[in-house]
């Protein structure tokens, strides 16, 4: 998806920076439930990268993967 919006790989590096800032850990909050910076990144990188979006399934992830 994102190729298909044909930014430059600056932007995208700037997209993933300021989901990760959107992290628990990086916000100091304390009910956490968006999850860690890190795993926020992961699940974007999947989601927009990846042809499909059951790809994407954190339903079935394990538990690490999503906290």
């Amino acid at each position: 998806m994102w190729k298909s919006l044909h930014r430059p790989s600056s932007d995208w590096r700037e997209f993933l920076d300021l989901e990760r800032r959107t992290g628990d850990d990086v916000q100091g909050v304390e009910d956490r439930w968006h999850g860690k910076g890190a795993t926020i990144v992961h699940w974007v990188n999947r989601g927009v990268t990846k042809p499909s979006p059951g790809r994407c399934n954190t339903w079935t992830a394990a538990r690490k993967s999503v906290a």
